[in-house]
């Protein structure tokens, strides 16, 4: 798709979507062997404490998978804010057991975001760290390097340059979905294919019917979901508030 007549960073990242994550779910074959070492030398099973964790748009990211991780048989998944951690730790991460922690985070520079990797470190018995980030020169990418985080680094371009969390958003979400079924991860590929058609679908035929909605005169705005569709409400109204 040749997106070089429109110089709006969002209306680019939005239409982009469905070929980044393409490229998302190659990144992730590529690095298969490395997930399934990581998981499996740290014995990450649907027992294992996971905390899905970030600010703002990354927040909801944790808020919409956390259902559908508990639906596959995670049952000690939770979704907390980094915001959270930071303030009040004691409330947020469990001292006794194992955790691993999900840091979802667009440019990896955010202080909470650093800040809630380093006190889980503090706080729990043993933590192992999945950072899913969009930028490789942030400061949680440059966290790799212990023994205990495993980097997955999305493509470049899902690294938003827009004020409203886009593609970052999207991309994160189905990336950590794929590495807890990285064990089916061929069986996964139909099923982003078929997104992937619907999607572009989406961003082909309704751009119109969307931008008429869009110009309409309204003072309130509501968005419902319950289950995973909840973090999704939550992203929707947020985006529009940004834009």
């Amino acid at each position: 798709m040749d997106l070089s007549d429109h110089k709006t960073a969002t209306y680019c990242e939005i239409m982009q979507q469905p070929d980044v994550w393409l490229k998302a779910y190659d990144l992730v074959c590529r690095n298969e062997a490395a997930i399934q070492t990581f998981i499996s030398n740290n014995h990450i099973g649907k027992d294992t404490e996971i905390i899905l964790a970030g600010a703002g748009t990354s927040a909801f990211i944790g808020n919409a998978l956390a259902g559908i991780f508990v639906e596959k048989g995670y049952s000690q998944c939770r979704a907390v804010a980094t915001t959270d951690i930071i303030t009040y730790p004691e409330s947020c991460l469990p001292t006794g057991k194992p955790v691993v922690l999900i840091s979802f985070a667009r440019s990896g520079n955010s202080p909470e975001s650093l800040a809630a990797v380093h006190i889980a470190d503090k706080y729990c018995k043993k933590v192992f760290h999945i950072i899913i980030t969009c930028n490789e020169t942030g400061d949680l990418a440059r966290e790799s390097s212990r023994d205990n985080v495993l980097l997955v680094l999305l493509p470049p371009e899902t690294n938003d340059k827009g004020l409203a969390m886009t593609s970052s958003f999207t991309t994160m979400a189905l990336v950590s979905i794929l590495i807890f079924n990285i064990e089916q991860l061929p069986e996964q590929k139909s099923k982003i294919e078929a997104i992937v058609t619907f999607a572009r679908d989406i961003l082909k035929n309704g751009e119109k019917s969307l931008s008429e909605i869009a110009a309409r005169k309204f003072g309130r705005a509501v968005f419902l979901g319950s289950g995973a569709l909840k973090g999704i409400a939550e992203e929707c109204h947020l985006k529009l508030q940004e834009l």
